[in-house]
């Protein structure tokens, strides 16, 4: 596994083979990780969730069977990203996760991606992923 820094592992968090962790990954109580998956950067899993496909950065995730419920904004925030970044990454999340239609055409997202380089590695991680990503 490859765990990137400033990662928070709460009691009873695992990581199956070949699990790659980005930077500031929070992963609460008993989460459980596939092998082969990725957990995005900034994001983070609420207690007791099983992710058997790659976890998009950014992104908040919870359940069995887990479902992505929103951006990681308080996260963001937190850690000093503006408010124009984090709307640029949620209108990323809603396009491509969400799959919501209404928030533009791709070349509004190619417009931000050359805006903000967090908004491009949003979609070189869905472009990578070969599980596939939660939704």
């Amino acid at each position: 596994c490859i765990v990137g820094n400033r990662t928070i592992f709460s009691n009873g968090a695992s990581l199956a083979g070949h699990v790659e962790v980005g930077d500031y990954a929070i992963l609460s109580a008993c989460v459980l990780v596939h092998q082969f998956c990725r957990v995005g950067r900034h994001s983070f899993t609420a207690p007791a969730t099983v992710l058997l496909k790659d976890l998009t950065p950014f992104t908040m995730a919870r359940g069995n069977p887990v479902k992505t419920y929103s951006l990681n904004r308080e996260g963001l925030k937190r850690r000093g990203f503006s408010s124009e970044l984090v709307e640029a990454l949620n209108c990323c999340y809603r396009r491509l996760v969400r799959r919501s239609d209404g928030d533009g055409d791709d070349g509004h997202l190619d417009e931000l991606a050359k805006r903000y380089p967090e908004v491009a590695e949003f979609i070189r991680f869905i472009e990578t992923s070969e599980r596939g990503i939660l939704r």
